[in-house]
């Protein structure tokens, strides 16, 4: 069992803790959570690089699940790997418009299927270290506009799909044998 931190979220779309259970020393699953609130890129792409009118939300997060080929080439404690992973992401941002509607809220929701490939060196303290890069699919479920107030209509906005480079650094530590 790993307990991961991607230390690179912090630059992309948020700092991410996984949990992964390796079997055989070959493959390792679990889940994980993504916070999105502290990631610079995706501060930058949800409220316009940092403008003043636009406040995203600290409940902005992906919950998602991953599974690692660990390729059995190199040593036990050099390792490439592939992973294949989904999540689900949920947030909020909002303005001031200086309306008597109060604050304009949207909240949008998307789905991402991610592919990274990556490396991973395990070290005889139990200290693990990989670094990966990968591409990801995003579609949108959910993009709506409201007024904080509930006055006026619920604006449905066009569902987008993106893709997305990913690039992490994770340090972990392996809890067991």
């Amino acid at each position: 069992m790993n307990l991961q931190l991607d230390v690179l979220g912090i630059v992309f779309f948020g700092p991410q803790v996984t949990l992964d259970f390796q079997f055989a020393n070959m493959i390792a699953v679990g889940p994980y959570f993504r916070w999105h609130y502290a990631g610079v890129f995706y501060q930058g792409i949800v409220t316009d690089w940092f403008s003043d009118e636009t406040t995203t939300s600290i409940a902005s997060y992906s919950i998602g699940g991953q599974v690692k080929f660990l390729i059995p080439i190199g040593s036990g404690q050099h390792r490439p790997y592939i992973e294949v992973g989904f999540e689900k992401s949920i947030g909020s941002d909002w303005w001031n418009p200086e309306g008597t509607w109060g604050k304009r809220i949207y909240e949008y929701e998307s789905n991402v299927f991610h592919l990274n490939a990556g490396y991973r060196l395990l070290t005889e303290g139990s200290f693990n270290l990989s670094a990966a890069v990968g591409i990801g699919f995003s579609k949108d479920t959910k993009n709506i506009g409201y007024y904080e107030d509930g006055e006026g209509d619920i604006d449905y906005y066009q569902l987008e799909s993106r893709v997305l480079p990913m690039v992490q650094l994770i340090i972990g530590w392996q809890l067991g044998k």
